[in-house]
């Protein structure tokens, strides 16, 4: 038996040359290496595939690769280089054979052929992958070379040679956003306001698609903005617990360099690595004092992330993330807000008692174990007081836990606010997730009828880690007084049992009539009986049912449907709950067209 290194010289004792372009698309039959495109955050082992487009029928190839300088094989644990057949493109019970060695003058000579005449299938796609390293491979595009390639037939006197095939390997650059690859680290965007306190979180996080072991990174903050230190002088620098595993070991090592970057370097002893493949993974105190007004970046720069094999590492250059720094009050609209305190929008009437009950409810993603707030009455609302001067406020049993420790203090400040304080020593959260939290009872006796706003400002919720609050500047909402809301409500009331009555008379034999006004009882639908609707809100529902009641009482008179006028223009059957068809209808039933009931058997 002829070896295969002998058996393709053999192959190759007559040669059939096409000189001229390196481009692979030029040639029939060719091997190349595919272009590709990394990141620079992308793992410094890349696989790299090696294609043959081929017209005939080919049993076996050679050629040299050449790589960039700072791109290098790959080799396994015994010393050979990391290279495979893709099993796609080989025939079954394949005998064919790869030989892959380093030549003197730095190719990787590919050597491939069968014993037995097996020719691959297919004729286009990866033929080989080769893995490599890019760990010294700078930016930019990089050329891949082959040369001296040589395909041959099964008929060994046929073959095909191609002198030269280059292609590109990129390298990117890295983004600076938040958008750098699969596996990066930045700091959160965020707005932050200095009247809720010059010291706050930064969030860094961490993006990843594989299991992450350790970092490093330099953090550069603008001018105007310092690192916040504990009293022994250390950065106030902590790792996430939500993104370490159990038992971790993990130590988070914060110092400051001398251009002024701040170096995070964390590990594992143990080759732990983090939960989870996104969020935050650490977080720094800063002191944003010296921060007017404006938009500020936040830079991280050589950031690095190993995986538990340390020689698998993920390098971006540099991302920057904006922090926003502004003295103005964000939303007032407390459904802008995950947690957040409110007074409930209501209609009160002075008819029914001067005093009234103001409902405070609190909406929170997270576990709530207390919060503060300054109440803003407006002119002419007075809160109520018990026989020995206390305010008359209580907080709701509903959303407290079992054996509640929980206390609440109300006491009036300087500029007139009513400010709440509540906690509890023993880091109970409140239960549910919405509703009301707490009343306070006031008086409305020196309220002319109108729309009056009441205000929350430096609203404050802490988690039962204290260090986690959530701070919203102001919320707005409003109390309307009225004396005819109730007689409004009850108007409203008997307008919507006159249309659904009206309704369930017309519906069927005049549908496009009865689905008008359905759409209009469907649209004021939450207004009936809701405490919190307005006066405004009551009156504009009841000329909406009006409108519709006239509407419809109109087509029912002319005999003109309103689906019916839909229908004309392009011939539609109706069913009797006033739905268009296309088609004529396949089931059986009473349907109208162009006015007409047609009958479906």
């Amino acid at each position: 038996m002829v070896p295969v290194s002998c058996l393709m010289m053999l192959c190759l004792t007559q040669v059939t040359a096409k000189a001229g372009t390196t481009d692979p698309t030029a040639y029939d039959n060719v091997v190349y290496v595919e272009p590709a495109t990394v990141s620079a955050s992308s793992s410094t082992e890349v696989e790299l595939d090696i294609c043959m487009n081929n017209t005939a029928e080919i049993r076996g190839f050679q050629f040299d690769l050449y790589l960039p300088d700072g791109m290098t094989v790959v080799k396994t644990s015994k010393g050979k280089i990391a290279a495979s057949l893709n099993e796609a493109r080989l025939p079954e019970d394949d005998e064919h054979k790869l030989t892959v060695a380093e030549q003197a003058d730095g190719a990787i000579r590919f050597l491939c052929a069968s014993q037995y005449d097996e020719t691959f299938t297919g004729a286009t796609g990866k033929i080989i992958t080769l893995k490599v390293n890019i760990g010294g491979l700078a930016a930019g595009e990089h050329p891949m070379t082959l040369k001296a390639i040589k395909l041959s037939e099964s008929d060994i006197s046929k073959f095909y040679e191609v002198d030269e095939i280059v292609t590109t390997f990129t390298v990117g650059s890295g983004s600076t956003g938040t958008d750098t690859g699969n596996n990066a680290i930045y700091v959160a965007t965020a707005t932050v306001n200095p009247a809720d306190g010059t010291e706050v979180i930064l969030s860094v996080c961490m993006d990843n698609t594989v299991e992450i072991r350790g970092f490093q990174f330099d953090l550069y903050l603008p001018e105007g903005m310092t690192a916040v230190k504990t009293s022994k002088g250390k950065i106030a620098a902590s790792l996430n617990a939500d993104r370490l595993p159990e038992d971790d070991e993990h130590t988070l090592t914060v110092a400051e360099q001398a251009d002024g970057a701040i170096r995070f370097l964390c590990g594992s002893l143990y080759n732990d690595t983090f939960t989870g493949t996104s969020g935050e993974i650490a977080t720094i105190k800063v002191n944003i004092g010296g921060l007017a007004d404006g938009e500020y970046p936040i830079t991280l720069k050589a950031v690095k992330l190993t995986e538990t094999n340390i020689s698998q590492y993920y390098n971006v250059p540099e991302v920057v993330t904006t922090l926003t720094v502004s003295s103005e009050a964000g939303s007032t609209d407390f459904a802008d807000y995950s947690n957040v305190i409110y007074v409930a929008p209501a209609t009160v009437n002075p008819s029914e008692g001067n005093e009234v009950a103001i409902s405070l409810y609190m909406n929170n993603a997270a576990n709530i174990r207390g919060f503060q707030f300054d109440l803003y009455l407006p002119e002419g609302m007075t809160p109520l007081k018990t026989t020995k001067g206390k305010f008359v406020v209580s907080l709701n049993p509903a959303r407290l836990p079992v054996d509640d420790e929980h206390t609440l203090t109300v006491a009036e400040q300087a500029d007139g606010a009513i400010r709440f304080l509540c906690g509890s020593q023993y880091d109970d959260t409140f239960t549910g997730a919405s509703g009301e939290i707490a009343t306070i009872k006031v008086n409305i006796e020196n309220l002319p009828e109108g729309d009056y706003p009441i205000v929350l400002k430096a609203i404050k919720l802490t988690e039962s880690d204290v260090s986690q609050y959530y701070n919203v500047p102001e919320i707005v909402t409003t109390l309307t007084v009225s004396s005819d809301g109730d007689q409004a409500m009850a108007e409203l009331e008997t307008t919507m049992d006159n249309a659904l009555e009206l309704y369930n008379r017309i519906k069927y034999r005049y549908p496009g009539a009865a689905a008008d006004l359905y759409n209009a009882i469907n649209s004021v639908s939450g207004v009936p009986g809701n405490p919190s609707a307005t006066k405004t809100e009551i009156e504009a529902a009841i000329t909406a049912l009006n409108d519709a009641l006239i509407q419809a009482k109109n087509s029912i008179i002319t005999g003109v449907d309103s689906v019916k006028s839909a229908a004309d223009s392009n011939g539609d059957f109706i069913d009797l709950s006033g739905r268009q068809l296309k088609g004529k209808p396949s089931r059986a039933g009473v349907y109208f067209k162009n006015g007409n009931k047609i009958v479906v058997k």
